[in-house]
């Protein structure tokens, strides 16, 4: 019995399948390709670890409060440090008018990096016992909390500013904990503003 070989149709990508027997087209390389570059890429994603969280910081914010505008540089500062370290950042506003839309409007004119949310019923602000605005609260990896209080001793009261802090407790704070050094204050008195219900008025803001 004779065999008839048959002549193999030219290859149309737009009406046949992207391979033929015995070889690949010039469009399955590329899409073999792509797909091995795929793979590899997400592979290289899940590869790549994640930092195991360190400890965290929340800390009670106010868009009206003068020192708590002036507290954001320290702030972050702190962020662009210790962040990639594995500590996580949240901010809440205790203010009773705040909402989803005016949070964000306040974390994009102040150039805010780290989330920020409303805490319109106080709610946050009641279960840590805060009183003043701003206000860092930091944690361990165990969830413990280990300092609370002023950022720094920019402001020795209300209106009266030192020309530059002298202790940065923030940072000696998270300084410490990463380097597995005891912690030698865990509190202070934070300066600040009185966590009130007064109306956010954001479009009359000074972002200086």
């Amino acid at each position: 019995m004779r065999f008839r070989m048959e002549r193999l149709r030219t290859y149309d990508p737009l009406r046949s399948p992207p391979c033929l027997p015995g070889r690949f087209s010039t469009y399955s390389r590329v899409r073999f390709a792509s797909i091995i570059l795929l793979a590899l890429g997400l592979f290289a994603a899940s590869a790549t670890p994640e930092v195991a969280p360190k400890g965290r910081v929340v800390v009670l914010l106010e868009p009206g409060c003068p020192i708590a505008r002036f507290g954001l540089t320290a702030l972050r500062e702190c962020f662009e440090t210790f962040g990639p370290q594995g500590v996580r950042f949240q901010g809440h506003v205790p203010n009773r008018l705040a909402t989803e839309a005016s949070v964000a409007t306040y974390r994009e004119k102040f150039s805010i990096p780290f989330p920020v949310s409303p805490d319109s019923l106080q709610l946050k602000a009641t279960e840590l016992g805060a009183a003043i605005v701003p206000e860092v609260f930091v944690y361990d990896a165990k969830d413990t909390l280990i300092y609370r209080g002023r950022i720094d001793d920019a402001f020795v009261a209300i209106g009266k500013r030192r020309p530059k802090a002298h202790t940065h407790d923030l940072k000696r704070t998270l300084t410490a904990l990463l380097n597995g050094d005891p912690i030698l204050i865990s509190q202070t008195t934070p300066v600040g503003c009185a966590i009130t219900s007064s109306k956010l008025d954001l479009n009359k803001l000074d972002p200086k």
